[in-house]
This record gives structure tokens, C-alpha cells and sequence, in this order.
């Protein structure tokens, strides 16, 4: 074989070999940000409702309150998603 076929074999194999790890990279990368956003999302979320149920708490009484932060969670939870909440009465 000619030096110059073995050397293209070579530096083919070198850049698919590069491009496979660059793409993994990228990959776990931007898994990384979309898990890191999804977690922001989800504590922007959570403090919206803590104030909402703040709210609802400070200005009732408590059967009342309960009463409607019951409905506030059933409220949230009438669009479909992979998101449901729950009140869950303490003692």
C-alpha cells in the first residue's frame, strides 16, 4: 500500500475518532444545562405556589385555608403533564 492511502486511512480514523468525542461531549454538556434549567424551573415553580398557600394561610382560617389550597392544588393540576401536586395536611 502507498504511503499516502495509509496515511488518509489514518488521519480518517483520527477525525471520526475526534468527532465522536466532541459530539459526546456536547452531548453530556447540554444534558448537564437542560437537567440544571429543569431544576431552576422547578424552584421557580415550588415558590410560586409557597406563596400562593402563604397566602391563602395567613389571610383564613384553617379549615378554609385548607379548603382552598386544596382547590389551588386541583386547580394546578388540571393541565395535563408530568407535574401533579398534593396537599398533604400536617398534624
Amino acid at each position: 500500500m502507498k504511503i499516502v492511502v495509509k496515511y488518509t486511512l489514518v488521519l480518517g480514523a483520527a477525525l471520526i475518532v475526534a468527532l465522536a468525542v466532541l459530539a459526546f461531549v456536547r452531548v453530556e454538556h447540554d444534558r448537564d444545562h437542560f437537567m440544571h434549567d429543569m431544576e431552576v424551573d422547578h424552584r421557580v415553580l415550588g415558590r410560586l405556589l409557597q406563596t400562593g398557600v402563604t397566602d391563602l394561610w395567613m389571610d383564613r382560617d384553617r379549615a378554609n385555608a385548607t379548603r382552598q389550597t386544596v382547590e389551588l392544588m386541583q386547580r394546578a393540576n388540571e393541565n395535563p403533564g408530568a407535574i401533579r401536586f398534593e396537599w398533604i395536611e400536617g398534624t
